[in-house]
């Protein structure tokens, strides 16, 4: 009877397999480190480029800034800058004005609300009314169910 001894035919497959899983394995964790520093810099490029854009829109702002500055004679009796500040602190979301007119001393200012309850409760606590010295509802009109239209007709503070 022939006997045939296959261990070290099976040990030299094993150490082949595992030798090659090793290889396997260390490609996929160098192919991932690829990937991740591709992707890294890939986002490092945007962030710069968006950067940049950042810097060019600012200066853009500044340079629009400076005439407006320049031309707003900050006059003593009104400041345009507090108005538009007070416009730009509103917190309440129920209240948009759309339109700001402007006649002589008279401010006529548009706008949507969602009811005369929340235009209401606006007016009553919004701080830029202390830059009138009347304040008065020209029209409320319904314009859907959801909201309503209102106009306000305002007069400049006179100061003393």
């Amino acid at each position: 009877m022939l006997s045939l001894n296959l261990l070290p035919w099976r040990e030299q497959q094993y150490q082949y397999r595992r030798a090659a899983s090793k290889k396997i394995f260390l490609f996929i964790i160098l192919m991932a480190c690829g990937v991740n520093a591709l992707l890294n810099y890939f986002l490092h490029q945007r962030e710069m480029l968006a950067e940049k854009h950042l810097q060019q829109l600012q200066q853009h702002l500044q340079q629009d800034r400076q005439p407006l500055l320049a031309t707003s004679h900050a006059a003593a009796d009104f400041s345009m800058n507090k108005l538009f500040a007070e416009l730009g602190n509103i917190s309440q979301k129920n209240i948009c004005f759309s339109q700001l007119e402007t006649h002589e001393n008279n401010f006529i200012f548009t706008g949507k609300a969602r009811s005369a309850r929340d235009l209401s409760y606006f007016l009553l606590n919004w701080k830029g009314v202390q830059l009138f010295s009347d304040m008065q509802v020209s029209f409320i009109e319904k314009e859907n169910e959801t909201v309503i239209r209102f106009g306000l007709l305002a007069k400049k503070q006179e100061i003393k």
